[in-house]
C-alpha cells in the first residue's frame, strides 16, 4: 500500500539522512578532529606500549658470565696483585693490598670490608690485609690448573668461626681477605662458586658467600677430603648489593683449603 509523506515529515527525514551521511548544517570538524585525535592517541599509546615493552625487555635481559680464570689477566696484574713476579707454573700469592701501620687489626679489617685496598682483575674484586692468604695457580701449575687456592682462613685466626646467616663477617674475628663477584644493584642475580677441598686431613672448614654489606648470606661445610661441590646464592630484584664476597674459614682446624675452580654470575 502506498503512503504519502507530508512535506514537514519529508524535510525531517532528509535532515536525518544528511546528518547520518555527515552532511547538513553545523560544524562537525570538532568531532572529526576528536575522533582523529583519539585514533592518533590510541596509536601513540600503542607505540608507547611497544616502546615500554621493548625497554622492559632490554632491561630484563639476562646475561651469564663464567670465570674459568684467565692466565693473561693475572700475568698482566703481576706485582700489582701478587707478592712476587707472576709465575706461569708456580703459586702466585696475593700481596697485602691494604697496608696501614696506624690502624689496629680490627680497624684494618673494617677498612678492608669497606673496600679500602680493593682491586679489580679478570672482572673480579680482590682484597687482603696479608700476603699469601690466597694464591692463583695458572695453567702450568701441577697442583691445579687455572684455579684460586685458599691458603689458610680468610680470618686472621684459624680458630675464628663464621657467624650465623645474617651475621656480620667481623662478628667473631677479623677478616683479612676476600674475593668478590660484582653484581648490579636492583637486578635479580644468581652467583655460583665451584670448588674442591684439597686437604686429606682437615676436620673442619666452611665456604661462604656474603653481601657487600658484609652480612653472611649462605655457608656450607667443605672439609671432606676431595669434596667437589658448589655454593650458590640468588638475590631478588630489590637487592642493594654491589658485589658478593667469597669467604673461607677453617673453623678451628689447623689445615684445609679449597681450590676454587670456576665461578658464574647470571644477571
Amino acid at each position: 500500500m502506498h503512503r504519502s509523506i507530508k512535506p514537514a515529515a519529508g524535510a525531517l527525514l532528509l535532515s536525518l539522512i544528511l546528518v547520518a551521511c555527515g552532511g547538513g548544517g553545523g560544524d562537525d570538524s570538532g568531532s572529526s578532529t576528536t575522533t582523529a585525535a583519539a585514533s592518533s592517541a590510541a596509536a601513540s599509546s600503542k607505540a608507547a606500549s611497544s616502546t615500554a615493552a621493548a625497554t622492559s625487555s632490554v632491561s630484563a635481559a639476562v646475561s651469564t658470565t663464567d670465570w674459568t680464570f684467565n692466565d693473561s689477566a693475572y700475568a698482566a696484574a703481576d706485582t700489582a696483585l701478587f707478592a712476587a713476579t707472576y709465575s706461569s707454573t708456580g703459586d702466585n700469592s696475593i700481596k697485602a693490598l691494604l697496608v696501614d701501620g696506624t690502624l689496629s687489626a680490627g680497624d684494618l679489617s673494617t677498612a678492608l670490608l669497606n673496600g679500602s685496598g680493593q682491586v679489580s682483575y679478570d672482572g673480579l674484586l680482590f682484597n687482603s690485609t696479608a700476603a699469601s692468604v690466597i694464591r692463583y695457580r695458572p695453567t702450568g701449575n701441577s697442583s691445579c690448573a687455572n684455579c684460586w687456592n685458599t691458603n689458610g682462613s680468610f680470618y686472621t685466626s684459624n680458630t675464628t668461626l663464621l657467624p650465623a646467616v645474617g651475621g656480620d663477617l667481623n662478628t667473631n674475628g677479623n677478616v683479612r681477605t676476600y674475593i668478590a663477584i660484582p653484581v648490579t644493584a636492583g637486578k635479580a642475580f644468581t652467583v655460583t662458586v665451584n670448588y674442591k677441598q684439597t686437604s686429606t686431613t682437615a676436620t673442619a672448614g666452611k665456604i661462604a658467600l656474603a653481601g657487600s654489606d658484609n652480612k653472611l648470606l649462605v655457608a656450607k661445610d667443605c672439609f671432606a677430603s676431595g669434596t667437589v661441590d658448589s655454593i650458590t646464592y640468588s638475590g631478588a630484584a630489590n637487592h642493594a648489593y654491589t658485589h658478593i664476597k667469597i669467604f673461607y674459614g677453617r673453623e678451628g682446624a689447623s689445615g684445609g683449603g679449597v681450590n676454587i675452580t670456576s665461578m658464574q654470575r647470571v644477571q
